[in-house]
């Protein structure tokens, strides 16, 4: 524990200028903190007078004159300097290790490069100066120690970082710099006792936010305010005192300083998004690109970062950033947020802002930052800008130029500049932006945007990677006070609960009045007592806001705010919320305890489906319809006499017949089991496809009934290739059997195309139906694609749909229309996105899929029921031609085609299974559809029609296609 409280404690990040020595008093800073020096520099030679005295490799031998040169009189005050000539190797490294006294420390050191370049704390990493406590007395870093340094930058010109950190009595510090790019000196290394005060900075920043607000002219300066005249003057007081070396004394302060702030600027100005300015609600999210009214653009990798990262810059994390993680080219993003203002006058935007790049030229450098693990590298070297904070009618597009966002601070729009710095909570910076809205703006109805934009510096390269991040936004009204909007907002909340409670209550007495044979025989009076109960508080809601809404009773509204206000209450809509949170409760409860008659109904409307479904055609109705009428007469049996009191006992009867009813589901599948024409479930391997001369055209797989070939080259026989990052481009395009390394019983989809031919005497015939079922897990690929092919005896085209991870999907989808969207598959909701090898290859990721082709209704259907539902695509005329200008030879289904171009990594797989093929006749009464010559004309479906398109005089419960369109019968 005591070790990971020194990482905690170790705080990093650096600052430039000029080389100088600290005198005991003195005060120096780093990036994230504010020290005070209590001692004397305890480094001998960190300059480099005696030369290398002092310094070893890290075998603690002498140094290597092949890898480090003693430059004379090289330094920034004119000190000697030691410098790489050919990046040193890790054998070669420039090391020294200070043992120390417990306490806290200030090591400082001077580094200058030829260009920009980073330096990392990685042993053995390149450019790297890495510096650690120790107790294991090796000079090169173990697992256990300490970091001290962390990533930093340096230039071509002299550069000093500094590190405070806390070392235990009996460690060691020690500095292990190699690998640094060739010509990069280092010299002044020096090592002072220290103790940590209060950072002024702090102060500094907060007192000049206040000053900027003041001087706008646009609040209200009441020099007689505690605010103002006193919090603010005490602070300024402060500053270069030795009052801060304590810095509890500063931290009340400011503390009380914050809560003064936020009163004086709701006096002044009412905050809109007193409600909506954190965005903890959303949890930890990840590539958003929206957050309620924030709406990212159109990148989408906005996120929230719940309490958490190096780059926090509030004390609880709740902030948003924008993350670009590296690739081709820098992106460009913007997140804006929208409001409709009610009320003339001047809006004020501000916010805090931080951004830094990542360094390096690759997308994800990890970062070893003392308390984290796993982030990003920061290059602090590198001034952040490109970011505009703006206000207006429209959004700013996310790629203006650095020309339009050079504006005034005060304007519509402001540059923030150069905003990086590595202690974002210490320095983060507030920009504010004004507008003024007019009346005729607000009779418009026209919505304002507050937000920022990002644009990457033109001399940033390509990868390098960046983080954006915001917090604490605030929209204000001036001249508005909180409470006024405080009020406006609590009273617009009470309508809103009011009207959700009268409506509530509504339903609910219509809940208590439904009879058995509605399916609601139990919990009635417990639905009445809730109804009791709740009516009393709508009925007193009216006093307070009339049902026009009309505020009959401010002062109790008030009251309750101060409630809130105060931290002791809840407001007024908050109770009226509490209240039709408690009638939905009770609906909720009375629909549950009546939920087994609902459940019973619908296993009752399943059962007469499979009754009607046409491949059942077959089976013994006869028998089914007997079991599923003493179904329904138990039903009504029970129902006539049930009472609250005998309701387990009468749940115990229907759960007893509706295992009879499942058994008579099953038994009549039996009996109307339909024989496969084609049935390939993949449990054979290949074997060579060889034609009747005997020349082999590649492989196939035998299934129960027909076959699937693979030409040449486009299957792999080695049905266990197992594939890895080290093995891509070993089968990664083939098709294969197996997943990973277990042999499962299915085909991994390649690249290429896999044919199953129907034999001719199985062909359907103008009075039949021929329909293809089959299983898939797809996993959504860049520019990839999925097809099946429904094709004659000529290889023209009859039907098929695809499966797109692309905007345009293929042409020929037949179901690329408005009627049939959802078929296009890479739009489909139904189908799960599989990922990851043997794991995900379960039922529970499956998507099934089905073509129907109906000969005598002369159309054709598809269907998918996946994880997330099902889609059903519309009933589409057969076509009878390739195109314009050549008919089709005949529509006669010849050919089952699947064609893609997956490329199998791993974590990238698309699988195939289970192809059935079936044939039986139509129950169509004719064709539904005359004259139509191509399939792009709009077929006009009159009648009732069941999913697998059988014509019903009736709809019962379920989904069905009625003239033409889906429509779901409850």
């Amino acid at each position: 524990m005591k070790k990971r409280l020194l990482t905690l404690a170790a705080l990093v990040v650096a600052f430039v200028g000029s080389s100088f020595a600290y005198n005991i008093g003195d005060y120096a800073y780093t990036s994230t903190q504010r020290v005070k020096i209590l001692g004397e520099n305890i480094v001998q030679n960190g300059d480099f007078t005696l030369g290398t005295e002092g310094w070893t490799n890290a075998a603690g031998e002498g140094t290597s004159a092949d890898v480090w040169s003693m430059e004379e009189a090289a330094g920034p005050n004119g000190e000697n300097a030691i410098m790489s000539l050919n990046g040193s190797t890790d054998d070669a490294a420039l090391c020294r290790a200070w043992t120390l006294s417990g306490g806290t420390y200030l090591i400082t050191y001077d580094i200058k490069g030829e260009g920009t370049n980073g330096t990392g704390i990685v042993s053995g990493a390149s450019s790297c100066v890495d510096i650690f406590l120790t107790t294991s007395g090796t000079l090169t870093k173990a697992d256990g120690d300490v970091n001290v340094s962390t990533v930093d930058g340096y230039k071509d010109v002299w550069k000093t970082n500094a590190y405070a950190f806390v070392a235990e009595e009996g460690q060691s510090l020690v500095m292990h710099v190699e690998k640094l790019a060739t010509n990069t000196q280092l010299t002044n290394v020096k090592i002072y006792p220290a103790k940590v005060v209060y950072d002024d900075r702090i102060l500094q920043q907060k007192l000049a936010y206040v000053d900027r607000l003041i001087a706008t002219g646009k609040f209200v300066q009441d020099t007689e305010n505690e605010f103002i005249g006193n919090i603010v003057e005490v602070m300024r007081s402060m500053l270069g005192t030795t009052e801060l070396d304590d810095a509890s004394n500063a931290e009340v302060l400011v503390a009380e300083y914050e809560n003064e702030l936020l009163s004086w600027l709701d006096v002044n100005a009412a905050d809109l998004l007193k409600e909506e300015k954190k965005w903890s609600a959303y949890g930890d999210t990840r590539k958003q690109n929206a957050f309620g009214n924030w709406k990212g653009g159109y990148r989408g990798r906005w996120f929230h970062k719940n309490n958490g990262g190096s780059n926090e810059i509030t004390n609880d994390g709740d902030e948003i950033g924008y993350r670009f993680q590296g690739g081709n080219a820098l992106q460009s993003e913007r997140i804006a947020y929208s409001l409709v203002p009610n009320k003339a006058g001047t809006y004020m935007f501000s916010l805090d802002v931080v951004g830094h790049y990542m360094a390096g030229t690759s997308g994800k450098v990890y970062n070893f930052l003392p308390g984290t693990t796993d982030n990003y590298v920061t290059d602090w070297n590198r001034d952040f800008k490109g970011v505009t904070v703006y206000a207006g009618k429209e959004e700013m597009v996310a790629d203006d130029t650095d020309a339009e966002r050079n504006v005034e601070q005060e304007g519509q729009k402001v540059d923030c500049g150069v905003i990086s710095n590595p202690n974002a909570k210490l320095n983060c910076q507030r920009f504010v932006v004004f507008y003024e809205v007019s009346q005729a703006q607000v009779d418009a109805g026209e919505p304002l945007y507050f937000g920022i934009a990002y644009v990457p510096d033109a001399e940033v390269t390509a990868k390098l990677g960046c983080n954006v991040n915001i917090a604490n936004p605030q929209i204000r009204l001036i001249g508005v006070t909180q409470d006024e909007i405080d009020f406006e907002n609590e009273v617009a909340k009470i309508i809103v609960q009011q009207t959700a409670l009268n409506e509530r209550l509504g339903w609910a007495k219509d809940d208590v009045v439904k009879t058995a044979q509605d399916g609601y025989p139990w919990g009635k009076a417990d639905l009445q007592a809730v109804i009791d109960q709740c009516q009393p508080a709508y009925d007193a809601s009216l006093e307070v806001v009339d049902a026009e809404g009309n505020v009959k009773n401010a002062d109790l509204i008030n009251e309750f705010l101060d409630y809130v206000k105060n931290g002791t209450g809840t407001a007024y809509s908050d109770s009226l919320l509490r209240v039709v949170q408690a009638v939905n409760s009770g609906r909720s409860a009375y629909s549950n305890i009546n939920k087994p008659i609902a459940n019973y109904r619908q296993e009752i409307a399943d059962a007469e489906a499979v009754r009607d479904d046409v491949m059942n055609a077959q089976g013994d109705k006869k028998t089914f319809q007997a079991a599923i009428d003493a179904a329904i007469a138990k039903l009504d049996e029970v129902l006539a006499v049930t009472t609250d009191e005998t309701r387990e006992a009468d749940e115990e009867m229907l759960t007893a017949q509706l295992a009879l009813l499942a058994e008579a589901v099953e038994a009549f599948k039996q009996s109307a089991a339909l024989t496969p024409i084609v049935d390939i479930d993949f449990s054979n391997g290949f074997e060579p496809w060889v034609d009747a001369e005997g020349i082999t055209l590649g492989l196939l797989i035998k299934g129960a009934a027909g076959q699937m070939t693979f030409p040449d080259g486009v299957a792999n026989a080695e049905s266990n290739v197992v594939l890895t990052n080290e093995s891509k481009g070993i089968g990664e395009m083939s098709f294969a059997l197996g997943v990973g390394e277990e042999l499962l019983d299915v085909l991994r989809v390649g690249n290429g195309s896999a044919t199953v031919e129907i034999a001719e005497a199985d062909r359907a015939g103008d009075d039949e139906v021929i329909r293809f079922n089959f299983n898939a897990w797809l996993l959504r690929l860049t520019d990839g694609y999925f097809t099946i092919d429904l094709l004659n005896a000529a290889d023209q085209r009859v039907a098929g749909f695809s499966y797109c991870s692309y905007s345009e999907a293929v042409a020929y989808n037949d179901f690329n229309n408005e009627a049939n969207e959802g078929m296009i598959l890479n739009k489909s909701t139904a189908v799960a996105n599989t990922t990851g090898d043997a794991g995900s290859h379960t039922d529970s990721n499956k998507s099934g899929f089905s073509l129907i082709v109906d000969y005598k209704a002369k159309a054709v259907q598809g269907i998918i029921e996946g994880p997330n539902g099902f889609t059903t695509g519309q009933l589409i005329p057969l076509r009878t031609q390739v195109d314009e200008e050549t008919p089709l030879e005949d529509n006669k289904v010849a050919k089952f085609v699947l064609t893609s171009n997956y490329k199998n990594y791993p974590g990238r797989r698309c699988w195939f299974d289970d192809l059935q093929v079936f044939k039986y006749a139509s129950q169509a009464d004719g064709p539904i559809v005359d004259g139509i010559s191509t399939i792009a004309s709009e077929p006009v479906v009159k009648g009732i029609y069941t999913l697998s398109g059988q014509k019903v005089e009736k709809a019962v419960k379920g989904l069905y296609i009625v003239n033409g369109k889906k429509v779901l019968v409850k």
